[in-house]
């Protein structure tokens, strides 16, 4: 009874959020300002979406679900049509398929099998199991190779694969790029390159394509934060859908990834030269990537696979022009964020209630303000480790996703960001990966409006957000990201932590943008488009 009185509390709260805003005709007026997203309806929304009650909004999880029936409400009450029709009414609004969920335990420690006797670690003390796909009971014994640096230069004399074979097998690699005294050995590009954490993701990638069983990373100083506030996880989605397993083109998703702590490396090590004191130290006497003789490794899995359906929540303002209405701008940001972290909820209020948020406030806005274009908002399932909700929409959307003229992606505005130089600065990923255009016209805005400090990034890796769904497919993209706080994906991602100026000034600038994409007579980066 106290859990249903705690239920209709919630609804009614969720209700009395709701704000009916009557749709007034088209028009080119002044850009959008401060009046059109009050701070109070801001909190509203952050407060209720990054809510212990919610759980952290995990895909296939009750408080996902919730936040979704959330987001609908919404939706329905600022005046937008669903734009996926369905003779179920409870399903109006939902862009709905089906992920593959893999719930994985690692029951029995890891074993390692030398000459002399058999030596064991246990999970999240000694190492933290990070991502697995694979399915089924896995027992067999792993060879292990150790690959070093995991760099493939050898223009720049530096090949740690050469004369190695690692598919089918364990591979170690460490974090970082060789050094010889203090001194770097590649050139400062190579350095710079690979001695950072983009430049991990990249040796990962690399390492991911020869096919290797397993992968240990051995964790040092740069790492220690980040294995320190990462939980073993229980559970991975994947999905194949055309024949496309989206698993293998994100990054994370290895078929086995452990973080190890040095010691453990070394055992591993074993007889060998190798040992990561003098490594780290740039003892390169100390330095032997191959194949270590002797040794074999247990890494015992325990998977149980099902199929769930996850939901996508999407709504729709026609357009006013008679022709340019068959054409779409998609305004999306990802709803899903992380498992709890030691019992404690991750409430994900950057990421990615402030970029939900900003969906929601931008759908209230073009219900007064249409364009000319449909406009198309979405808040996305399945982002977290592998951005499979956006990628299946890409896929399915009805008469091919040709007709998507432009998309737009919110991914942590909430706040400015830890490497962050001003307060009101962002990043902008991607854009001239499909449409270089994109960029003086966002600075153009910008300095017309909230004149932020916008850095221009490529993305390190693929799959940073939403935003590659819709690169993948040449459609140009709109993507702001803060560049991550020193709270992402950790339970201190609160609602009080967000700079509530911060996304008004995230609101204005997304909205006098969309008027732009929305209204232009000719589409962006088409061949006779112009601006």
């Amino acid at each position: 009874m106290k859990k249903t009185r705690t239920m209709i509390r919630v609804w009614l709260a969720l209700l009395s959020m709701v704000i009916l805003i009557p749709a007034v005709s088209a028009g080119n007026g002044p850009r959008p300002d401060e009046t059109e997203f009050p701070i109070d309806e801001l909190k509203g929304q952050i407060y209720f979406l990054a809510s212990d009650y919610l759980g952290g909004r995990v895909t296939d999880e009750p408080g996902y679900t919730l936040a979704a029936e959330y987001v609908k409400t919404q939706f329905m009450a600022a005046g937008l049509k669903p734009f996926i029709a369905s003779d179920n009414p409870d399903d109006q609004y939902f862009h709905q398929f089906n992920l593959n969920r893999n719930d994985y335990h690692c029951d029995a420690p890891m074993i390692l099998k030398t000459k002399s006797g058999d030596k064991t670690f246990e999970l999240d003390k000694d190492f933290k199991l990070i991502r697995t796909i694979t399915g089924g009971m896995v027992e067999a014994d792993l060879e292990t190779v150790f690959v070093g640096y995991g760099i493939e230069e050898p223009d720049a004399d530096w090949n740690d694969y050469e004369d190695l074979e690692v598919s089918g097998k364990n591979a170690v690699i460490l974090f970082g790029a060789p050094f010889n005294n203090g001194e770097p050995i590649l050139n400062t590009e190579l350095h710079e390159k690979y001695n950072s954490k983009p430049g991990l993701s990249i040796k990962l990638r690399h390492l991911m394509e020869k096919k290797p069983a397993a992968i240990m990373l051995v964790i040092n100083d740069d790492l220690q934060d980040y294995y320190d506030r990462r939980e073993s996880q229980t559970q991975v989605f994947s999905n194949e859908y055309n024949g496309s397993d989206y698993r293998m083109a994100m990054l994370d998703n290895f078929y086995r990834l452990y973080l190890i702590k040095p010691y453990v490396a070394d055992a591993l090590f074993g007889s060998t030269p190798n040992r990561i004191e003098d490594i780290e130290k740039g003892n390169l006497e100390r330095y032997a990537p191959g194949l270590i003789p002797g040794l074999s490794v247990n890494l015992p899995v325990r998977v149980e696979e099902k199929e769930v359906l996850a939901r996508n929540v999407v709504g729709m303002i026609e357009g006013t022009d008679s022709i340019l209405k068959n054409e779409y701008l998609l305004i999306g940001g990802h709803l899903d964020h992380e498992p709890n972290f030691n019992g404690i909820v991750n409430n994900g209020a950057d990421d990615n209630a402030s970029g939900v948020t900003t969906v929601i406030e931008l759908a209230r806005y073009f219900v007064k303000h249409p364009l000319k274009r449909t406009i198309l908002f979405a808040a996305w399932s399945a982002e977290e480790g592998g951005c499979y909700g956006s990628r299946n929409f890409v896929e399915t959307f009805p008469g091919g996703h040709e007709q998507i003229v432009a998309a737009m992606n919110f991914d942590c505005v909430g706040r400015n960001g830890k490497n962050a130089e001003e307060r009101f600065q962002t990043y902008m990923l991607d854009a001239v990966k499909v449409c270089p255009e994109m960029l003086p016209l966002v600075d153009r805005i910008n300095a017309e409006t909230v004149n932020f400090r916008i850095e221009k990034e490529m993305s390190p890796r693929w799959g940073t957000s939403d935003q590659e769904s819709f690169i993948n497919v040449g459609i140009p993209v709109v993507d702001f990201f803060n560049g991550g706080t020193v709270d992402l994906h950790r339970p201190t991602d609160d609602p009080e932590k967000i700079d509530y100026e911060y996304l008004q000034k995230m609101c204005i600038l997304g909205a006098a943008i969309a008027e732009e994409l929305g209204n232009m007579e000719k589409k962006m980066c088409a061949d006779d488009a112009s601006l």
